[in-house]
């Protein structure tokens, strides 16, 4: 059996037309992907921001709570304990 110059170019053919397929078959998955953890980073940021934001209404709940019965500074202490705490893991 030979091969012939026909055949090397028509297998040459195929090849390329399915690279090409691929190619453009690939580029959404590609943008897919992406936007996938684009979107991840954003929800890690927006739970941080949530739970900065509830350590910061328990701050201010401590220190209103403290200026009005001037007897919490063990409640403002543990608040800024916490508040520390959790900053020192998300940094």
């Amino acid at each position: 059996m030979t091969i012939t110059t026909e055949q090397i170019l028509m297998t040459a053919s195929v090849l390329g037309a399915l690279a090409a397929i691929w190619a453009v078959i690939s580029k959404p998955f590609k943008a897919f992907r992406e936007i996938n953890e684009g979107l991840k980073r954003m929800d890690d940021r927006l739970t941080r921001m949530e739970r900065t934001d509830k350590l910061h209404g328990d701050m201010i709940y401590q220190m209103l709570d403290h200026m009005s019965s001037n007897n919490n500074s063990g409640g403002m202490k543990a608040a800024l304990d916490k508040y520390n705490e959790t900053i020192r893991h998300e940094a």
